[in-house]
């Protein structure tokens, strides 16, 4: 009988600030106008800068993945994964950061959970995700 072993997983309530220290994950758009959802909680309580669309900010709070286009219509997952590989690429080579990854391209972009997660199961453990998308990492 095989057993598989899955690596620990960190989770938090979808909606719930990030904790103190934490970068906050979140889903921007290609013309970096973060006008509402998460997005615009990054740029008013984080400073996260109107322009900037992918990537950390300078105060290294928050970091902005792209899942819609710059007139704001949804991105298709396969031009939302580079992004994200991005992302995987930066937490690892960041292991003594925490980050808190929202439900990005799942709420105002409209992609589903498990689509959406999937993409993510690379990071390492330095990484909190939303309790909705435990079963797809």
């Amino acid at each position: 009988m095989t057993t598989l072993l899955r690596k620990p997983i960190r989770l938090h309530h979808d909606g719930n600030p990030a904790p103190a220290g934490a970068v906050f994950v979140f889903g921007s758009n290609l013309r970096g106008w973060h006008g509402g959802g998460a997005a615009k909680h990054a740029n008013l309580s984080l400073n996260y800068p109107m322009g900037l669309f992918e990537g950390i900010n300078d105060s290294h709070t928050a970091y902005g993945i792209p899942t819609k286009t710059g007139d704001l219509e949804t991105l298709p997952i396969v031009e939302i994964s580079p992004f994200v590989e991005r992302f995987v690429t930066y937490s690892r080579q960041n292991p003594e950061t925490s980050f808190f990854v929202t439900r990005v391209g799942c709420v105002l972009a409209g992609h589903r959970d498990e689509d959406m997660a999937r993409l993510f199961r690379e990071c390492g453990p330095n990484c909190s995700f939303a309790y909705e998308w435990e079963r797809f990492l």
